[in-house]
C-alpha cells in the first residue's frame, strides 16, 4: 500500500512525556518498505532515502538520522562484525516497535499485522547472502519503478501472494492486476535437478490459474554480492535456460526468464508493467518494420523479398509457435540467402528456444520445407543484444538491434558469436 501523505507528525511517548516527531515522506516509504523486507543492509537504506527525497542528501546527513531513528525506537540495526569475507563491520536495519506504530497509524498496517511483523521482528537477524541478494534486487525494482512515477504494484514475500498448499514459493512477488512477477533469486548452490523440478511447479502453478505468471531465475553476480564480483556468471544462467521444459508444455499464461543479477531490476519493472513477454502479433509488427527499414538501405542492386511462412516450412501439421517472425529472401550479385527473423527478449527462455529450434534449420535440411541460410535476432535496443546469453555456438545466428539502421547505411555493424559466451561486431552483409 502507497502511504499518501508528505510528513507525518508522530508523538512519541518517552518517560511520561510526548515528544514530536516529524517523519518525511522517504523515511515513511523505508518504514513500509522495512515491513516488506524485515531487514535491509545499510545501503540500500540509503538508497531509498536518497532516491526518495525531494532533495539531494550527502550520506553523512542520512546516517546521522539513521542513528537518531534508532535511538527514539523508531528503527533498529543490526550489525554484522568483520570476518573473512567483509573487513568492515556491516550494518542492517529492521523497523523498531515505534515504526511499527507509524505504520498503524499512517494505514500502511493494520494492527493485526503488524503485531505479526513485531513477533517475527524479535527474531530477525542479519539475512543469509540468498536473502541480502534478493531484497537488493526488489528494492532496486521498487527504486527504479519510483524514478518513473510507477507505483501501481504490490510486492512482498509470497506468502502475501500464494496459499499455504502453493506447489512453488517463489523468492518474491510482485502483483499488478492479473499479473504476476516470480523472482527466484539463484546462488548457483542448486542442483540442475531442483532448477528442473521448480520449473514443472511454476507450470503446475499457471495451469491452475488465469493469472499471467512470469518467472524470473536471477543469478546472484558482482552486483549483489562483493564474493561474486570477479565471477563470470553466465554459464549458470545457460544452464537454466538450458533446464527448460520445451515451450510447447509451458501453458499459455506462463513465461520464463533467466539473466544475470545485474540486468534483472530492468527486466522486472518491464514485466510488471506488461511490457514483454511481447505477445506474437505484435512481435511480427516489430520485425516487419525493422525489415521494411533494412528494404530502404539495402545497397542498390540487391533485393530483399518477404515471403509466406506456410510455402518455406511446407508442414501444415508443424508447431506454428516455432515459426519465425519473419521469412526473407536476400539477393545480391554473389549469392541468394534465405533469412528467418525472430524478435528477441533479453533472459526470456522463450527467445532461447526459439533460436535453437530455427538453427537447428541453418544445419539439417528439414523433411519438408526449405533451409534457412541464416536467423537474425531482433532485440528491443543494443545493450539487450549485447548481454543475452546462449551458451552455445549459433555459428548461423547474428544478433541486431531495433535502432541498427540509423546512421550511414555502410557502417551498419551487427553482432556475431566468436565463442559460447562472446560476441563481437562485426559489417552487416
Amino acid at each position: 500500500m502507497k502511504i499518501e501523505v508528505d510528513n507525518f507528525v508522530y508523538k512519541l511517548s518517552l518517560q511520561n512525556k510526548k515528544k514530536r516527531v516529524v517523519l518525511k515522506s522517504e523515511e515513511l516509504m523505508l518504514l513500509e518498505e522495512l515491513s516488506h523486507h524485515r531487514v535491509l543492509g545499510a545501503g540500500e537504506v540509503h538508497n531509498i532515502l536518497q532516491v526518495a527525497s525531494n532533495k539531494p542528501k550527502n550520506s553523512r546527513a542520512i546516517t546521522n538520522r539513521l542513528r537518531r531513528l534508532v535511538n527514539i525506537g523508531v528503527l533498529k540495526r543490526l550489525v554484522l562484525p568483520p570476518s573473512a569475507n567483509n573487513r568492515f563491520p556491516l550494518y542492517f536495519y529492521k523497523v523498531g516497535s515505534k515504526g511499527l506504530q507509524v505504520l498503524v497509524q499512517t494505514g500502511a498496517l493494520t494492527k493485526e499485522r503488524s503485531e505479526m511483523i513485531n513477533e517475527y521482528l524479535k527474531k530477525a537477524k542479519v539475512p543469509n547472502p540468498h536473502n541480502i541478494a534478493t531484497s537488493i534486487l526488489a528494492n532496486k525494482v521498487k527504486l527504479l519503478g519510483f524514478k518513473e512515477g510507477f507505483e501501481d504494484y504490490q510486492h512482498g514475500r509470497s506468502s502475501l501472494f500464494f496459499e499455504k498448499n502453493s506447489p512453488i514459493v517463489p523468492d518474491w512477488v510482485f502483483k499488478r492486476n492479473t499479473h504476476l512477477v516470480c523472482l527466484e533469486v539463484d546462488s548457483g548452490g542448486e542442483s540442475l535437478s531442483v532448477i528442473r523440478d521448480k520449473y514443472k511447479k511454476y507450470i503446475e502453478l499457471a495451469a491452475k490459474t488465469k493469472d499471467k505468471i512470469k518467472v524470473v531465475f536471477s543469478v546472484m553476480d558482482g552486483s549483489v554480492s562483493q564474493s561474486l564480483t570477479d565471477s563470470e556468471r553466465s554459464k549458470r544462467t545457460y544452464s537454466i535456460k538450458e533446464s527448460a521444459p520445451p515451450l510447447q508444455e509451458w501453458p499459455a499464461n506462463l513465461s520464463f526468464y533467466s539473466l544475470t543479477a545485474e540486468r534483472t531490476p530492468a527486466l522486472i519493472l518491464r514485466l510488471i508493467k506488461d511490457i514483454e513477454p511481447i505477445p506474437a502479433e505484435l512481435r511480427k509488427i516489430i520485425v516487419n518494420d525493422w525489415v521494411n527499414l533494412w528494404k530502404e538501405n539495402i545497397p542498390a542492386g540487391n533485393e530483399l523479398t518477404l515471403l509466406n511462412n506456410d510455402e518455406i516450412y511446407a508442414d501444415d501439421n508443424r508447431q506454428r509457435l516455432n515459426d519465425a517472425d519473419a521469412i526473407l529472401r536476400v539477393q545480391t550479385r554473389n549469392y541468394k540467402r534465405t533469412v528467418a527473423v525472430l524478435h528477441g527478449e533479453e533472459g526470456s527462455v522463450f527467445t532461447y528456444q526459439k533460436l535453437r529450434l530455427l538453427h537447428e534449420r541453418t544445419a539439417l535440411r528439414p523433411i519438408k520445407g526449405e533451409m534457412f541460410n541464416k536467423i537474425v535476432l531482433l532485440y528491443e535496443d543494443e545493450e539487450a543484444a549485447e548481454k543475452d546469453v546462449y551458451g552455445v555456438l549459433l555459428s548461423n545466428a547474428e544478433f541486431a538491434y531495433r535502432g541498427l539502421w540509423k546512421g550511414d547505411p555502410s557502417q551498419v555493424k551487427i553482432l556475431r558469436q566468436v565463442s559460447p559466451y562472446r560476441k563481437e561486431w562485426g559489417k552487416f552483409e
